[in-house]
């Protein structure tokens, strides 16, 4: 199972992002999408922290940069 992040940094604030992250890894989540468009990049910014906390709980990263052509 894959944790969408599109929401972290724009409709979801900091906290409340933390918490479903938290509860994600608690649950055993260890795989998240994100990309640099999601919340202007802040999305990537926060799972970094989450990441730098939780490293040995994540299998892996999924991130697409979106483009507009």
């Amino acid at each position: 199972m894959c944790l969408g992040t599109n929401v972290f940094g724009w409709t979801c604030d900091e906290a409340t992002s933390f918490a479903v992250l938290d509860a994600y890894v608690e649950a055993g989540g260890n795989f998240i999408d994100t990309a640099a468009g999601y919340g202007n990049g802040r999305s990537e910014q926060l799972i970094a922290r989450v990441h730098g906390e939780h490293s040995r709980d994540f299998a892996g990263f999924r991130s697409e940069e979106h483009t507009s052509e």
